[in-house]
C-alpha cells in the first residue's frame, strides 16, 4: 500500500499545504511509502510529484483527497484506482463572497455541488473539525467512516526570528488587536473595524487594529472606504507579508480578535494561543471546535458588548489569567505525539483495504471519439461514472489517444484500427470519394461503424454507447426497473435520407412517428449481429454494403446507426424495448459556452437530464454571460432562460439562432411534437419552442438571416441585458449605491 495525497494547488505555507506536508510526515513514520501530488505547483520539492504519478495506482492504494473548493480535479480524481479518503477543509459558503468576489462564490459554489455529488466515490474521510464532519453527515456520508485529526501548528516555524522592524515599530505602548487571515467578506475584517472603532472612541484612544492578510482588491476598498467613514485610526492592513513580520506581528499582540462567520478551523486562534495571547472569538461555524473551551466565545457581535468583554480582560488580570491557563490546557491536546495517534489509526484500518461496494449496471459504456473531442470527455467522465454506473468506460479512438485514456486506469481503450478487419479512417474515406460524397465526413461515418462493430467483441448481453459531447446531468438508467425493458429514448426528428437508406437496406418504412436518434443507445449485442449480418455479402463487409446502400442524393449525412437499429427492432423485436422520452438539450455551447462552470451545469440539471456541447455550434454571448451569473440563475430557470433568450433573438432577429437552431430542433421540453424535415430547410426556432404553432406535417422554409453587425450585435446585448438585470437583487445592490452616492 501506498498513500498518494492529492491536491488542486500546493501553495508551500497556506493551511491545506501544511497539513498535506504533516500528513506526510507521519506516514513517513509509519514507513508507508507515500506522495503529495498536485494539478499546481508553486515550490519543487522532493515529496511533490505531478498529477501523472496517479496512473499508476493500484486497487490496494490509497487516494487522500484535500478538498476545499471547486475544480475540476474534484471530479477527476474520482476516476483513479484506489481506495479513495477524502480531506475534507470545508467550503466557504458563496453567498457571504459574491458581493466581492463573484468568481470565488462561483468556485465555492461548484466545490460544493462536486463534493455532493461525489460523496460516494470516498470510502472513508478526514476532517479538520466536528464542525467539518457534520456537514459530510448531513450529505449522508456513514458518520463511522469519518476521522476527526485537527491540524497540527508547525512549531519549528515559530520559533525562527521575527522581524525587528516590525518588532521596533509596533512595540510602542499600544493595545494591540490583531486578526491573521485573508481579507475576504467571510472572515468579517468590516465587523472588526466597527468594534475598533467604537472600542477606540469609548474605551481606549491608544490602541491599535492589525489586519494580516492580503485579499481581493475590491473587499480591500470596502474595507479602507469603511475606515475612511467610520474616521478611524490606527487600522492596519498589511496585505501580503513574508513570514518574519507575521511572527513580529503575532509577538506584538496583546489581544486577537476574531469576528469571522465561517471557519472549518481556526488555525490562527491555535497560532494565537501559541504566542499565549487571549483569543477572543466570535461562536461560529468550527470556532468553538478549535478553542475547545480556551479563549473567549462571543454570541454577539454588538460593538458595545465586544468592547466591554474586551476591556474587562484586559484590565482584569484574574480573568486574563484564567483565559490564558485554559488555552495552554487546549494546546497540551493537539501536540504533534496526539495528532499522530490519531492519524496512525486512520492508516491500520486503511491498511485491512476495506471497501464500499459500490452498485454498477451490467453493461459497458462504449465512446467512440476522434482525438479532438478529448476534453469535453475528460470533463463528462466522472458524469458517465456517477450516473450511468458502467461496468466499465471504454473509449474506441485513435492510437495516439491510448496514453491520455490510460491516465485513467478504470477507463479502456480500443485502437479503432484494431476493433473490425479493415474498418478504419483511410478505408472509410476512400468509400465517401468513391460514391462523390465529401471526404470530411469519413470520421463522422466511422464513429457510427465502430459503435456497430463493439458487437462483435462485446461480452454482455447489452452495452451503452453514449456521444463523447453530451453530459448526463442526472442519473439514468436505461432498463426499466418495473418491468426489466431496455429502453429507446425517442425524439421529435424525421430525417428523410435516413429512411431511404434504411429502405435500400431492410426494405423497411418509418413505422414509428418519432426518432430513435439519440445521445446514446442500448444496443442488444446479438441483434447488433443479427443487423449487420444480414447486411453484409460474401465480398463486402456490412459498412462497405452500408455506404454503397445510403441514399446520398440530398445530403451527404445519410446514415444513422441509431436510427437503424431503431426501426430494425420496431419491425422484428417490437416488444424488446420501453419508449421514453428523457429531458434533452443539445444546444448547450450555444446557451452555456464551451466550458461551463459546474454549478451552472447543475442548474441546468434541475431542468435537464442530458446536455450536449456540440463543436460547430456558434456561442451566443449574452447567453453564456447570463449562465455564469450566480444571482440570475437564482431568479431564472434553465427553460425559462433558454425560452427567454429564444424570443429576444427572434423579436431582434439575430442571425445565430436562425442559423443554427437545427440544434434544438430535437429537445424536449422545447419540442413537444415530431417535427417533420422531408428536405434540408432550416427550422425556425421560435417555431420549435413553441412561440408559433404549425402543424406536425408542414415544412418550413425560412432563409437564415445575415449575421448581424457590431453595432447591432453591441445594441442587442445591452437590450437583453437591461431587460433582464432587472431581478429583485438587481433592485436592491441598485438601491444601496444610491443611498451611498447621496451619504458621501
Amino acid at each position: 500500500m501506498k498513500i498518494i495525497q492529492v491536491l488542486d494547488y500546493y501553495n508551500s505555507g497556506n493551511a491545506v499545504a501544511n497539513i498535506a506536508l504533516n500528513f506526510y510526515k507521519f506516514t513517513k513514520r509509519l514507513n508507508v511509502q507515500s506522495n503529495i501530488v498536485a494539478r499546481l505547483i508553486d515550490k519543487k520539492d522532493e515529496y511533490i510529484e505531478p498529477l501523472d504519478i496517479l496512473r499508476n495506482l493500484s486497487d490496494e492504494d490509497v487516494i487522500m483527497y484535500h478538498l476545499c473548493i471547486g475544480t475540476p480535479l474534484n471530479n477527476e480524481v474520482c476516476l483513479y484506482k484506489g481506495i479513495k479518503v477524502l480531506v475534507y477543509h470545508n467550503i466557504t459558503p458563496p453567498d457571504l463572497l459574491v458581493d466581492f468576489d463573484e468568481p470565488i462564490a462561483e468556485a465555492c459554489n461548484d466545490g460544493l455541488l462536486e463534493l455532493k455529488d461525489n460523496l460516494s466515490f470516498f470510502d472513508y474521510s478526514i476532517c479538520d473539525s466536528e464542525f467539518n464532519k457534520s456537514d459530510l453527515v448531513n450529505l449522508g456520508f456513514d458518520e463511522s467512516k469519518i476521522f476527526v485529526i485537527p491540524p497540527l501548528i508547525s512549531s519549528s516555524d515559530f520559533k525562527k526570528e521575527p522581524s525587528s522592524h516590525i518588532l521596533k515599530k509596533y512595540n510602542d505602548g499600544k493595545t494591540n488587536f490583531l486578526f491573521v487571515g485573508r481579507l475576504s467578506p467571510h472572515k468579517k475584517q468590516d465587523d472588526l473595524i466597527k468594534f475598533f472603532s467604537y472600542y477606540k472612541k469609548k474605551f481606549n484612544q491608544n490602541s491599535r487594529l492589525i489586519l494580516a492578510g492580503n485579499g481581493s482588491q475590491k473587499y480591500i476598498d470596502y474595507l479602507e472606504n469603511l475606515i475612511s467613514e467610520l474616521s478611524v485610526d490606527d487600522v492596519v492592513l498589511t496585505r501580503q507579508i513574508p513570514f518574519a513580520d507575521l511572527l513580529a506581528y503575532y509577538k506584538t499582540a496583546d489581544f486577537f480578535v476574531c469576528m469571522s462567520e465561517h471557519e472549518g478551523y481556526g488555525m490562527p486562534l491555535i497560532e494565537a494561543m501559541h504566542f499565549n495571547i487571549p483569543v477572543i472569538a466570535y461562536n461560529s461555524s468550527a470556532i468553538s471546535d478549535t478553542l475547545r473551551g480556551g479563549g473567549v466565545l462571543l454570541n454577539s457581535k454588538e460593538p458595545e458588548f465586544v468592547s466591554k468583554v474586551i476591556e474587562n480582560l484586559r484590565t482584569d488580570s484574574v480573568f486574563k489569567a484564567k483565559v490564558l491557563e485554559k488555552q495552554a490546557q487546549v494546546l497540551s491536546e493537539l501536540t504533534e505525539e496526539k495528532i499522530f495517534a490519531r492519524f496512525s489509526k486512520v492508516i491500520d484500518l486503511l491498511k485491512k483495504n476495506i471497501q464500499f461496494s459500490k452498485q454498477r449496471n451490467v453493461y459497458d459504456v462504449v465512446i467512440a471519439i476522434k482525438a479532438a473531442d478529448w476534453d469535453i470527455l475528460k470533463v463528462n467522465l466522472t458524469f458517465i461514472k456517477r450516473n450511468l454506473k458502467p461496468k466499465r468506460i471504454i473509449v474506441v479512438s485513435q492510437k495516439g489517444l491510448k496514453e491520455k485514456v490510460h491516465h485513467f486506469q478504470d477507463i479502456s481503450f480500443i485502437d479503432e484500427d484494431s476493433l473490425f478487419p479493415e474498418l478504419n479512417f483511410a478505408h472509410i474515406k476512400e468509400l465517401l470519394f468513391k460514391n462523390g460524397v465529401d471526404e470530411k465526413l469519413a470520421g463522422w461515418y466511422l464513429q457510427q461503424f465502430l459503435k456497430l462493430s463493439y458487437s462483435f467483441v462485446c461480452k454482455d448481453e447489452y452495452y451503452l454507447t453514449w456521444d463523447a459531447d453530451s453530459i448526463p446531468l442526472n442519473e439514468i438508467n436505461m432498463v426499466d426497473e418495473k418491468t426489466g425493458k431496455p429502453f429507446f429514448d425517442m425524439k421529435p426528428e424525421f430525417v428523410e435520407p435516413y429512411f431511404s437508406t434504411i429502405r435500400n437496406l431492410f426494405s423497411l418504412e418509418k413505422k414509428e412517428p418519432e426518432s430513435f436518434i439519440a445521445e446514446h443507445m442500448l444496443f442488444k449485442t446479438s441483434i447488433v449481429q443479427e443487423m449487420l449480418n444480414s447486411i453484409k455479402t460474401n465480398e463486402k463487409s456490412f459498412f462497405e454494403v452500408i455506404i454503397e446502400k445510403t441514399d446520398f442524393s440530398k445530403i451527404d449525412h445519410s446514415f444513422s446507426e441509431f436510427e437503424t437499429y431503431g426501426t430494425y427492432c420496431d419491425y422484428n423485436y417490437p416488444k424488446l424495448y420501453t419508449k421514453r422520452h428523457l429531458r434533452t438539450f443539445r444546444a448547450g455551447k450555444m446557451f452555456l459556452g464551451a466550458t461551463p462552470s459546474y454549478s451552472t451545469l447543475t442548474w441546468v440539471s434541475k431542468c435537464i437530464d442530458i446536455v450536449s456541447f456540440e463543436f460547430p455550434q456558434q456561442v451566443n454571448i449574452i447567453a453564456e454571460e447570463l449562465s455564469k451569473n450566480i444571482n440570475f440563475r437564482n431568479d431564472y430557470c434553465f427553460t425559462d432562460f433558454v425560452k427567454n433568450i429564444v424570443f429576444f433573438d427572434n423579436i431582434l432577429d439575430n442571425g445565430i439562432f436562425n442559423s443554427e437552431d437545427a440544434a434544438v430542433k430535437m429537445d424536449y421540453p422545447f419540442s413537444k411534437n415530431a417535427r417533420y424535415i422531408k428536405e434540408t430547410p432550416t427550422l425556425r426556432l421560435n417555431l420549435i419552442a413553441g412561440f408559433v404553432k404549425a402543424s406536425n406535417e408542414q415544412s418550413v422554409k425560412t432563409e437564415p438571416a445575415e449575421p448581424c453587425n457590431f453595432k447591432t450585435r453591441i445594441k442587442q446585448s445591452l437590450f437583453f441585458k437591461c431587460l433582464q438585470a432587472i431581478t429583485p437583487s438587481f433592485i436592491r445592490k441598485f438601491t444601496k449605491r444610491v443611498y451611498r452616492a447621496i451619504k458621501r
